[in-house]
């Protein structure tokens, strides 16, 4: 795969739909849309420093760097995960299956599935989600060795900061 600066949603012929953005502005504005959202809950202060440390890391990360599009499944979450019991070996734990629920695939950067790996998968899915991780970073270093591990671990980073916004949310509505 050839390293894309930009990415975005394709339609049904695999052409690119609608303007593509550049990786950083899409996470950009998700993240702003969350914080402009009263539902998280963050007080302006909070709201603000959330928007600081996303622009920090960003411009940690403003070194030309290109970012590989992939396909993203973009809602790994447990409800989306077709697991099996450790048939050939019940110590490693389940196995994946197969995933449902595409409907916010896209082509984009693959630390925003890493992100939601590490941010969703507990409990009995923690093994998988553990040697899904090890393949991600493996991945990286051969791509591009450690250096480029250091830009992906900061890429999973931001890409959490949605998830962690989401979650705050949500978990404000089960209270009230």
């Amino acid at each position: 795969a050839e390293p894309l600066p930009a990415f975005g949603r394709l339609d049904a012929r695999g052409r690119p739909s609608g303007a593509l953005r550049h990786w950083s502005d899409e996470l950009t504005r998700m993240v702003e849309a969350m914080l402009e959202n009263p539902a998280h809950g963050l007080p302006a202060r909070s709201a603000d420093s959330v928007r600081l440390g996303v622009a920090r890391l960003l411009a940690s990360l403003r070194g030309g760097e290109a970012v590989p599009a992939s396909l993203v499944h973009g809602d790994l979450s447990p409800g989306n995960i077709i697991v099996t019991a450790g048939v050939a070996d019940p110590a490693s734990g389940p196995g994946l299956s197969g995933l449902v629920d595409w409907e916010m695939a896209r082509s984009a950067d693959a630390a925003l599935d890493l992100a939601s790996l590490r941010f969703e998968w507990r409990g009995a899915l923690a093994p998988l989600a553990r040697r899904a991780e090890q393949a991600y970073r493996a991945a990286r270093v051969a791509a591009g060795g450690e250096a480029c591990l250091a830009d992906w671990e900061r890429r999973v980073a931001l890409a959490t900061v949605p998830r962690l916004l989401d979650a705050r949310a949500v978990a404000r509505r089960r209270v009230a």
